[in-house]
């Protein structure tokens, strides 16, 4: 519990008000029901007395032995944090979750890519952090310290995550049925994924995915290259994977 002696009321903007501490200022955008610090770089230190300068929208701060601060004024609705996350090489920029400090807030990119979090509180700590499988984004993430204005262009670039060629035993095959009893529609491939980490199928030579070569009935069959940005999930890490499939000779499909 700490004093409150000046009180602030923005007279634009009624709901917006500002007490001066012995820890510095606080401001609330409700009436009074949520508090936050006010004021980059304002010292935790006692405040005598406020004025608020409403043609220039500015707060006048007189302070104990640290002189007087003039502190821009919050805008209507709070502050905002937007801009545009960038898928490279997919089809379009959907599906990444945006995490506003940790998960605090979330949203999802549609397909242009875009987000934003409106009505922050000024004088807040945030920090913005794009999520997708087998992405590494550029920045990975970005933090505003004592917001005090609204900020855009807040921007992300996710890449494929750098990987190495697979190696035996990463994914075995443990199971193989070719014609079971529901015929050429009954085969399936069942996979186990070895190492400690998901494992996302891809290609980098044209191919639609990691090919199985047999013999007989069992010509070839594929298994497709899964794109996180589609909703497809990867091989999870130490866990058994069914692929049920159709095999002919020639031709092959499989169904998720």
């Amino acid at each position: 519990m700490f004093r409150s002696t000046p009180w602030r009321f923005d007279p634009a903007f009624p709901a917006n008000v500002y007490a001066g501490t012995d820890v510095g200022v606080y401001v609330s955008t409700d009436s009074g029901a949520n508090w936050t610090p006010y004021g980059t770089g304002l010292p935790p230190i006692a405040v005598f007395d406020m004025v608020i300068q409403n043609a220039n929208r500015f707060l006048r701060i007189a302070t104990h032995g640290r002189g007087w601060w003039e502190i821009s004024l919050v805008p209507p609705g709070g502050v905002n944090i937007s801009g545009t996350v960038t898928v490279t090489g997919a089809p379009d920029n959907s599906g990444v979750t945006v995490l506003l400090n940790e998960g605090q807030q979330s949203v999802t990119t549609g397909a242009v890519g875009s987000y934003s979090f409106t009505g922050l509180n000024p004088g807040g700590n945030y920090t913005v952090r794009p999520v997708l499988a087998g992405r590494t984004f550029t920045p990975s993430f970005v933090t505003f310290n004592d917001i005090s204005s609204t900020k855009t262009g807040v921007n992300f670039t996710g890449a494929l995550s750098g990987s190495s060629t697979p190696t035996a035993g990463s994914v075995i095959i443990s199971e193989f049925r070719e014609q079971g009893p529901g015929g050429a529609a009954d085969d399936f491939v069942e996979l186990y994924n070895n190492t400690n980490s998901d494992i996302t199928v891809g290609t980098n030579d044209g191919t639609t995915g990691w090919g199985l070569a047999g013999t007989g009935l069992v010509q070839y069959t594929i298994i497709p290259e899964r794109h996180s940005h589609s909703g497809q999930r990867p091989l999870p890490c130490r866990r058994y994977r069914l692929q049920p499939a159709c095999i002919r000779r020639g031709r092959s499909k499989f169904e998720y």
